[in-house]
């Protein structure tokens, strides 16, 4: 956040340019004087805002939230995995709902990049999206089976670190 004004008499016009973090999008700018009330703020543009300066100094507050990154699923064959939001800002929790073909089951879950998947059961898993500032991928892969008859047992996790078996 810059002003073009460092200082200001009482009624001038005041412009506040706003310096945009990378992957980031405003939520609100507010106007404070010192004595705790907010000074109306006009748009100019997508990235100014003005305001009169009132006989008291002010604060300008810029709120700023991270963009929403894509959820990208990569099934494998035999299957689908759904998650509850295409897209989700860091933070939030996305819940995976895995549809296996008949006669098959998830053998495999990974992230990219790596980090935990939770298994909420047989065929749910959750995760919380990172603060990476990218898309996340989810990689799939099934195989034939039902939960606790596979012959042996496939892991489920991220990018080969063991978080959770099916057997």
């Amino acid at each position: 956040l810059s002003c073009e004004n460092k200082t200001a008499a009482m009624g001038d016009r005041v412009y506040a340019n706003i310096l945009m973090p990378k992957d980031s999008e405003l939520l609100s700018i507010k106007v404070v004087t010192g004595k705790g009330k907010q000074v109306d703020t006009t748009k100019e543009n997508d990235v100014s805002y003005s305001f009169v300066m009132p006989a008291d100094e002010v604060t300008v507050i810029a709120t700023f939230a991270r963009l929403n990154h894509q959820v990208i699923i990569e099934n494998g064959d035999h299957g689908t995995v759904t998650p509850s939001a295409e897209k989700a800002r860091p933070g939030t929790v996305v819940k995976l709902e895995v549809t296996p073909e008949s006669g098959y089951v998830l053998s495999n879950i990974q992230t990219v990049p790596g980090f935990e998947i939770t298994r909420i059961d047989v065929n749910a898993y959750q995760f919380t999206m990172p603060d990476t500032g990218e898309d996340v991928k989810i990689v799939t892969a099934f195989a034939k089976g039902s939960a606790g008859t596979i012959s042996s047992p496939w892991l489920i996790g991220t990018t080969g670190h063991e978080k959770d078996v099916i057997a």
